[in-house]
């Protein structure tokens, strides 16, 4: 049989005929691109081409794939009759939710049959996971508390769905009830095929990752690494924030820095992450505004109790702003910016699990969970 040669990055493939790893065989991988010349040639001079696998790419011989191009993907997962996916539960019984954690919550439910959510694991440690366990079905539940938001990602055989929901609210003008805006959108919204948007931010993020359509490997590729880049601009502001806080707090933070590089505060929470705590709590804190004055966005709060005045520039605000609205299609509120500060460096913090006592992480996280066909 002639090897294929229609093999190129981004085709998905059934592998066959692997004598090293005969499980594997029957499986669906991705064509992924060379990652340097060197691998490249390599690559060539042995007939191989590299294709997704987990937990590392591998290297096979083309005669070892079969393209797969119209192959139709089961995205089921549950034994009624009919079969539902979780589109279908989406579009049937959750599409009134606009509140991204009570959208987490019900699909989770749905696909767990009631079992209680795993730990959650620190999302840099499972990028490698989303991108090359390609073949199985698998649901990853991704919180991204730093700055506000969860949704799901579900991937099978090289393939994904994305299900978000946002917040909804309506805008009115002055003291009237005179709606001039609305924003946030909710689940049934971001699943539908089309989306009444009148803002063209929300309407380019449902055109590319919602609608219910299913997404290629790019697409995939695309979310992970706007994540990857969003968390290292929430960090970049957070560090920006922390430098423009009221002078006591800096001071309380150096001294909490100082011991907890001594290891005397292991996993405890920072006096900036505390102090952001408790305005989030705070009544006014969802009436706070961000302003933006010669570029720069500003975030302040003259009040004698608990004044404030931070400082993100122009060049990382409009970045951070542009990667929010491409995976979420809305603008950023003040709060978001509270929200990056109450968890700085959330990279060394975990939570106790409450169901099973292990360590989970926080701030941006995932559970991932499979589905057995």
């Amino acid at each position: 049989m002639m090897a294929p040669e229609n093999v190129s990055p981004g085709v998905r493939v059934r592998l066959k005929g692997l004598a090293s790893r005969p499980k594997l065989n029957g499986s669906v991988a991705v064509v992924l691109s060379p990652s340097s010349e060197k691998e490249a040639e390599n690559l060539s001079s042995q007939g191989r081409i590299k294709v997704t696998g987990f937990p590392v790419a591998l290297s096979v011989k083309r005669n070892n794939v079969v393209p797969m191009f119209h192959n139709r993907v089961d995205w089921t997962f549950s034994d009624t009759r009919p079969p539902l996916s979780i589109l279908d539960i989406v579009q049937g019984h959750l599409s009134d939710i606009d509140r991204c954690n009570d959208l987490e919550d019900a699909v989770y439910d749905a696909i767990s049959q009631g079992a209680p959510k795993a730990p959650r694991v620190w999302l840099p440690h499972a990028v490698s996971a989303i991108l090359n366990n390609c073949s199985p079905h698998c649901v990853y539940f991704l919180a991204l508390d730093q700055i506000g938001h969860h949704f799901i990602l579900e991937t099978h055989q090289g393939l994904a769905r994305m299900y978000q929901s946002y917040v909804k609210d309506r805008i009115t003008l002055g003291e009237t009830d005179i709606v001039i805006k609305v924003t946030g959108y909710t689940a049934g919204e971001w699943v539908a095929k089309k989306l009444n948007a009148a803002c063209p931010k929300m309407a380019a993020a449902h055109q590319r990752l919602g609608g219910g359509k299913v997404l290629d490997y790019s697409s995939l590729r695309e979310i992970v690494d706007l994540l990857v880049e969003l968390q290292e601009c929430a960090s970049q502001i957070a560090e920006a924030m922390v430098v423009t806080a009221p002078k006591d707090l800096q001071a309380a933070q150096a001294k909490f820095e100082k011991s907890f590089a001594a290891g005397t505060q292991a996993n405890a929470k920072s006096p900036v992450a505390l102090w952001s705590e408790k305005l989030l709590r705070t009544p006014w804190a969802a009436g706070l505004i961000s302003n933006e004055i010669a570029g720069d966005t500003i975030i302040d709060n003259p009040s004698a109790t608990e004044p404030f005045h931070f400082v993100i520039h122009s060049a990382l605000a409009q970045k951070f702003h542009r990667l929010h609205a491409q995976l979420t299609g809305q603008e950023v509120s003040a709060g978001v910016y509270l929200k990056i500060l109450n968890f700085y460096k959330c990279e060394r913090l975990k939570e106790i699990h409450e169901a099973t006592g292990m360590l989970s992480a926080v701030g941006w996280s995932v559970i991932p969970a499979q589905i057995p066909h």
